[in-house]
């Protein structure tokens, strides 16, 4: 081949990976990141949950303030986002089941006297 075509061919293979190719890493990576957010938003509503549960101050309020609170902060539908509580099998404690992006995490605490 000649210098010329090797030049142009040159390039082709910069724009590909010096361009492209980092462009599709970074999606891939914020995709990963977006699932990890929904996970880490889910725990804390189950934790923000059992907590008030566990001292006595639960209620429907309460929970549509949270639910409320995290679909804003991840930007997604309310409908998106569920949490339920519930006493446990075992004495004082509760715990609470929390639905995030399709992210579920569950939280238990001993109720507070």
């Amino acid at each position: 081949m000649s210098a010329r075509g090797e030049t142009g061919n040159l390039g082709v293979e910069l724009l590909l990976v010096g361009l492209v190719l980092p462009l599709i890493v970074v999606q891939l990576g914020l995709g990963a990141f977006a699932g990890q957010r929904a996970s880490l938003a889910a725990q804390q509503l189950a934790r923000e949950a059992v907590r008030f549960a566990a001292t006595g101050r639960y209620n429907q309020n309460v929970e549509q303030l949270l639910k409320a609170q995290i679909a804003t902060e991840l930007g997604v539908a309310p409908s998106e986002v569920a949490v339920t509580v519930a006493s446990t099998a075992a004495p004082n404690t509760v715990s609470a089941n929390a639905r995030v992006a399709g992210a579920t995490e569950t939280a238990v605490m001993r109720v507070q006297k």
